[in-house]
């Protein structure tokens, strides 16, 4: 996808994705295949990042990017999880994640793509940790706020898209972007999608009865 947008595109969403589909495949909750990282995985993910050199990282005290992992993937995440929503997922993969698969269910019987962009709306008014990491917290606030408005039928869909487009890519949603595609493979392993079932399956390790096996993958 790098070479395809000379960008990055995928490292938060392969970050979020590939957990979830080793809980599905091995399983396992969430919190057991996070839970079971290492120091190698982190290696591996330090080594992903700077190869993408993603916006907005400067310098951390520790586990910085520059000097490389000291502990586990999960450990590194837990060191930067109050800055960043995508770290906060490998410590807290439920408070995550949950709303978000919330709200997406509410609008999947019919689909409706208004209600799905309300959705997308309605996780950036929970935090946006890309525009916060590269605005800082009152642009971060301001987006919220944004979002909020449409949600309040104050401000419409374009006028919010035009605002996150504008100034270059340092108002990109990025993280609810990854958020919300972590969501959507998430809810699509376990179909028929019913609400309540993402935390009877990977937070509580009880497959809902009616997911036994997805696509080959048992779960």
């Amino acid at each position: 996808s790098q070479a395809a947008t000379g960008s990055n595109a995928n490292l938060g969403i392969v970050l979020l994705a590939v957990p979830i589909a080793a809980a599905a495949r091995q399983g396992r909750s969430l919190e057991e295949v996070l839970a079971a990282t290492t120091r190698d995985d982190a290696a591996a993910v330090y080594e992903a990042i700077r190869l993408v050199k993603p916006g907005g990282l400067g310098e951390a005290a520790a586990g910085d990017i520059a000097t490389g992992p000291s502990g586990s993937l999960q450990d590194m995440m837990r060191l930067a999880s109050e800055r960043d929503e995508i770290a906060r997922f490998y410590v807290e993969p439920l408070a995550v994640l949950d709303p978000l698969c919330r709200d997406i269910t509410g609008v999947l019987s019919p689909v409706s793509a208004n209600g799905l962009v309300r959705a997308f709306c309605k996780q950036i008014t929970r935090g946006e940790t890309l525009i916060r990491r590269k605005r800082g917290i009152t642009v971060e606030a301001e987006a919220r706020d944004r979002a909020a408005a449409v949600l309040r039928n104050k401000s419409t869909y374009a006028a919010l898209d035009d605002w996150l487009r504008s100034e270059g890519n340092s108002l990109n949603p990025g993280t609810t972007a990854d958020l919300f595609a972590a969501a959507v493979f998430l809810l699509l392993l376990q179909k028929p999608l019913r609400a309540g079932a993402v935390e009877r399956w990977l937070w509580t390790h009880q497959p809902p009865s009616h997911a036994a096996s997805a696509g080959g993958v048992s779960l």
